[in-house]
């Protein structure tokens, strides 16, 4: 029985003390794991140029959940399109940017100036779906680009606040400051 009890604790400190280097790092963590997608959106036509078709189909099928993926409006790499189009590696890697941002620095974006830099990017996409004017890959990788941005820093800053607000007491449950 004392023996049970002994490695009840050990994995119980394990435990928190992996909670807390999780905390500490989850910033560093979120930015890489980004960057880790945004990676595997450009690998696709590298797979595919190396001749690793099934990589590259598998990766192209995925990235399909989250993106049209016409030719026409992406980025090529090594003959290939991208697994993701111009307008979502701008948004995605602006995103990526304006977490990696809120790294470093605490920056605080109010919710109407985040709105604004969106504005462009529905612009362009909603004119073009309207049928009123045919949109540029450098237009859409701009105007995503400057909407991720802008929320990437916006939600950095958001999840920042959480992360100072929201403190685990001594007992186990959440305390809240203020």
């Amino acid at each position: 029985m004392v023996h049970s009890r002994h490695w009840s604790a050990r994995v119980d400190d394990l435990a928190e003390r992996a909670g807390r280097w999780a905390e500490a790092r989850w910033p560093v963590m979120l930015a890489a794991a980004w960057g880790g997608v945004l990676l595997l959106a450009a690998a696709a036509p590298l797979a595919r140029a190396a001749g690793l078709h099934s990589l590259s189909a598998g990766l192209y099928a995925l990235f399909h959940l989250i993106c049209h993926q016409e030719p026409a409006r992406s980025l090529w790499i090594a003959g290939h399109p991208m697994a993701l189009c111009a307008r979502d590696v701008g948004l995605y890697g602006g995103l990526w940017l304006g977490l990696l941002i809120t790294l470093w620095r605490r920056v605080v974006i109010p919710g109407w100036i985040a709105l604004l830099c969106v504005l462009p990017m529905a612009l362009d996409g909603g004119t073009q779906l309207l049928g009123l004017r045919e949109s540029t890959n450098a237009l859409r990788l701009i105007t995503g680009a400057l909407a991720g941005v802008v929320a990437g820093m916006y939600l950095g800053a958001k999840i920042g606040y959480l992360r100072v607000s929201i403190t685990p007491s001594r007992s186990g449950g959440a305390r809240t400051s203020g």
